[in-house]
């Protein structure tokens, strides 16, 4: 849409300047007719002039120097001698018929001048008018840009806040399995074992979960159903997971994700297109991004930052995925709002020299 909004109005500016040289065109077609009618205005003049209006044709020399100039003084002196003239006694109609005449022509002179200089404030508007159109699209088209979001790089001990503990990298300390009671090592237990990613020992959120033994067990299916247990493949799995990170700006949950969306096959093109949020509209053909690919993308997107999924959406989601299906996907983006939750309550940082993979929102 950006793309658009820019193109439009480069467009409009383009219009703006065509007018601009039209309307010079005719003003300069105006002023060539109107120096036509001074000239034969000034020919009449000569026509009517008498040498009784020698007095007033002397005065006018000495006052423009030679020269009919349009300057509104000039005029007011000319006007002053003609007076001055009629008060001396010279009169006649062809006196006064040839004084009125050189009036016109110093009017028509001033009109055609006058005329000139009328066009710029107008030229100047439309250009100005033009301009700011631009800018504005400009401004739009920037801001559906990459650069509107700044890359991270490493992660440092400076960005650590002062309440972190290196056990964890999180406010709270790590749960320790001979600390807790029967129900608290089975649930513990049932996280940190071959084949869950756990088996070094819990950390990230299943380390805080694990605070609440009892919610932490409860958990478990849920992750392991939502992750691993439908129909979809984990690479629409990590596509889903990378569009809720990226939608609530959750530099952990992603940088975490990204590394396990291109091992399951997810393009790096997709990723790119996820993690800059470009918009789904227009875009050029990128391999991998079928029909149901934009479909995930775009319900992920309503489901978290819009008030609810457009009925449109809705629409093809259930068609496509059927009612179990879609529950599933609901239930996935669930789990990692949850876990996003999770880590920013307990501000659970990535450990020191990871690189943050997330660029982040220019504020």
């Amino acid at each position: 849409m950006g793309e658009v909004i820019g193109a439009l109005g480069l467009i409009v500016t383009l219009v703006f300047l065509a007018m601009e040289m039209r309307l010079k065109r005719q003003d300069e077609s105006f002023r060539d007719i109107e120096r036509t009618q001074v000239r034969n205005q000034e020919l009449n003049l000569a026509v009517a002039t008498s040498p009784s209006l020698c007095a007033v044709m002397a005065k006018w020399n000495v006052l423009t120097g030679g020269h009919f100039q349009p300057l509104q003084p000039r005029i007011l002196h000319l006007r002053q001698a003609r007076q001055a003239a009629r008060n001396k006694q010279i009169r006649g109609d062809c006196q006064s018929r040839a004084a009125d005449l050189l009036l016109s022509v110093i009017q028509a002179k001033e009109d055609l001048s006058m005329r000139h200089y009328s066009v710029v404030p107008l030229v100047v508007k439309r250009l100005l008018t033009g301009f700011c159109f631009s800018a504005l699209a400009a401004s739009s088209w920037l801001s559906a840009q990459p650069e509107n979001y700044l890359p991270q790089g490493l992660q440092t001990a400076d960005r650590v806040p002062d309440d972190i503990l290196p056990e964890t990298m999180a406010r709270l300390p790590q749960v320790s399995r001979d600390a807790l009671d029967a129900a608290g090592q089975q649930a513990y237990d049932t996280y940190v074992r071959p084949g869950t990613g756990y088996e070094n020992g819990p950390r990230g959120p299943v380390a805080m979960w694990l605070h609440s033994p009892v919610l932490a067990e409860a958990i478990f299916d849920v992750r392991q159903r939502v992750r691993y247990g439908t129909t979809k493949d984990q690479r629409l799995t990590e596509l889903i997971i990378l569009s809720t990170a990226r939608e609530i700006d959750h530099q952990y949950e992603w940088s975490a994700h990204e590394p396990l969306a291109q091992a399951a096959g997810l393009e790096q093109e997709i990723i790119e297109l996820i993690k800059y949020r470009r918009d789904l509209a227009g875009l050029h053909a990128i391999a991998g991004l079928g029909p149901t690919e934009r479909l995930l993308i775009e319900f992920t997107r309503e489901l978290v930052s819009e008030e609810k999924v457009s009925p449109d959406t809705y629409a093809q989601a259930i068609e496509q995925f059927g009612s179990e299906g879609l529950m599933d996907i609901v239930g996935l983006i669930g789990y990692y709002n949850f876990v996003a939750i999770t880590l920013k309550a307990f501000d659970v940082q990535r450990a020191i020299g990871t690189e943050l993979l997330l660029p982040m929102p220019v504020k």
